[in-house]
């Protein structure tokens, strides 16, 4: 259903731009190229989700170029940051890390311009790609600098307003820079970072009561258990409760039950 309006509202943005030539037009035209690639990422396609967002990348950087104006160079920002998660989909690491450092010279030019909370969100996002990017490679003091300031821009926002985003972003940061930390050997930083991680994405879970949160937070409660190579046992059959739940309820979501599997068999139960 959803991508069935998806497609009709790119078939009618295609011909009103095609008549118009107006940046409104050719902006909303990129906004239903991008629309439409995000669902075709989220289905497992990520060949065909690239097309699609290169037509909104050429789209955007046209526009970027004619008006210079901040929302255009906002959007282009975005659409590099999507392109680079969906190269990271398809494992091409250099391509990921060439995008995400062409958004983050747009969005560090921007945040100086405006030091506005959506160029905030833009730069922790963007840190946290080019994080993912150097960890995949085991480029591990490089993914946590990239990491500390995708963290240091989500606490920010987070101590500004908590909101479901910010409290989102924070505990994602902290649960990130607790992987870096457990990778160099840093336990007792990592136990402190995975345990701050928890307790907001267990408020997140109380907020939002939605099943990705519940996996997130049982995710968390998996990280910490096997910290240092040893099973925390209470940690895990916390993770093991929520998975149960989760499997009982989606039985649509295979994940959900081959993680209760694993943690069964972890537990020797």
């Amino acid at each position: 259903e959803a991508e069935e309006m998806h497609k009709r509202s790119l078939e009618i943005r295609e011909k009103l731009s095609e008549e118009l030539k107006t940046v409104s037009a050719r902006r909303a035209l990129s906004i239903s190229f991008a629309n439409l690639g995000r669902l075709e990422r989220t289905k497992g396609h990520p060949d065909e989700a690239a097309k699609l967002l290169e037509k909104a990348l050429n789209i955007r950087k046209k526009l970027a170029e004619e008006t210079g104006s901040v929302e255009s160079r906002r959007d282009l920002a975005e659409i590099y940051n999507t392109l680079g998660s969906a190269a990271i989909d398809r494992n091409n690491l250099r391509e990921a890390k060439k995008l995400f450092e062409a958004e983050y010279e747009i969005a560090e030019k921007l945040l100086a311009e405006t030091g506005s909370q959506d160029i905030r969100v833009i730069i922790a996002f963007v840190c946290d790609g080019l994080g993912k990017v150097e960890f995949a490679q085991r480029n591990i003091r490089k993914a946590k600098k990239w990491f500390e300031q995708s963290f240091d821009q989500s606490r920010m926002m987070y101590e500004k307003q908590k909101t479901v985003e910010t409290r989102h972003m924070y505990s994602t940061g902290c649960m990130q820079l607790g992987d870096v930390e457990q990778s160099l050997g840093n336990f007792v930083r990592a136990k402190k970072l995975y345990e701050e991680g928890i307790e907001i994405r267990e408020q997140l879970v109380e907020q939002t009561k939605a099943p990705e949160e519940f996996d997130n937070l049982a995710m968390s409660y998996c990280k910490i258990a096997t910290l240092g190579g040893k099973l925390d046992r209470g940690y895990a059959m916390k993770a093991y409760s929520i998975y149960k739940d989760l499997a009982d309820r989606y039985p649509e979501v295979p994940a959900y039950a081959s993680k209760r599997e694993t943690l069964k068999k972890a537990l020797g139960d």
